[in-house]
């Protein structure tokens, strides 16, 4: 579960900043091209780790590249004022909240350094580095128009099918959609992202609650690998279903919860927890 980073409402004022000069605000999805140009940035033409670039480099450092090829995901250059994207990524939405990880690091004044490189590791919400936590929180304030999103969501029902619909509002992955949601929702509101499911066994990959859930129901310390005899619920995500249950809260009181569970195939599956 990611946590706001201790400079979040200056990184907020500096995204508000840049949304505005880069009249993105209200526009749908999110004008990506038009933010990483009010950054005084460009997307490079070439990615700086094609396999014709490492043949380039002195011999001693192409495997250390080719091996770093396979976990980079972003970079930018402030010399050269380029962000390098691989070309791995397809997902249109990834691409996106991948810019825009290299353009909070671009803007953000106290983060010096010239070149940054990102991998898996640094994009997920579990990452401890101070800057990269910077970064992947200055993305998501970027690609979900800082308050447009939380104005969006109440607008909408507790649903998966309302993540969905906000994924393609904004132009942004389900996944990073899904995060959002529960971090910034009005409501008690749980979601969980997993992996697996063979035999009732799961992946639990992340977890991100509402304020408002965790203040009844506490921060979820959810177990890394987690099974359907010990955690019933997760029957729903297994098959696709829908159910109310009883929920206990941090007082020990009964509480109405509705489930509803999405299987997916290639990518994750998602567990969906609201206060009836």
């Amino acid at each position: 579960m990611t946590t706001a980073p201790p400079a979040a409402r200056d990184i907020d004022d500096i995204v508000d900043d840049l949304l505005v000069r880069a009249g993105a605000v209200g526009r749908f999805p999110t004008p990506v091209e038009e933010i990483v140009a009010a950054a005084g940035l460009a997307e490079a033409q070439d990615y700086v780790l094609t396999e014709e670039a490492i043949a380039q480099a002195p011999a001693q450092l192409r495997e250390l590249l080719r091996s770093s090829r396979e976990k980079i995901l972003g970079l930018v250059d402030r010399r050269e004022r380029v962000i390098h994207v691989s070309p791995t990524i397809t997902h249109g939405g990834r691409r996106s909240f991948v810019k825009l990880h290299e353009v909070t690091h671009h803007v953000l004044p106290w983060q010096r350094e010239l070149v940054y490189a990102d991998d898996d590791d640094s994009l997920s919400p579990s990452v401890r580095a101070q800057f990269e936590r910077e970064a992947n929180y200055g993305a998501a304030a970027l690609l979900f128009q800082g308050s447009q999103f939380d104005e969006s969501i109440v607008q909408l029902p507790v649903r998966l099918e309302s993540i969905d619909m906000l994924a393609g509002l904004f132009g942004a992955s389900f996944r990073a959609t899904a995060r959002r949601y529960g971090e910034r929702h009005s409501r008690a509101v749980l979601i969980a992202a997993f992996d697996g499911g063979e035999g009732g066994r799961w992946q639990r990959r992340e977890v991100s609650a509402s304020p408002e859930w965790r203040r009844r129901f506490g921060t979820p310390a959810w177990p890394g690998l987690m099974t359907e005899d010990r955690f019933p619920v997760l029957a729903h995500v297994r098959q696709g279903s829908q159910a109310t249950v009883t929920w206990r809260d941090q007082n020990g009181e009964s509480a109405q919860v509705r489930v509803a569970g999405r299987a997916g195939a290639k990518w994750a599956s998602y567990l969906l927890l609201t206060v009836a």
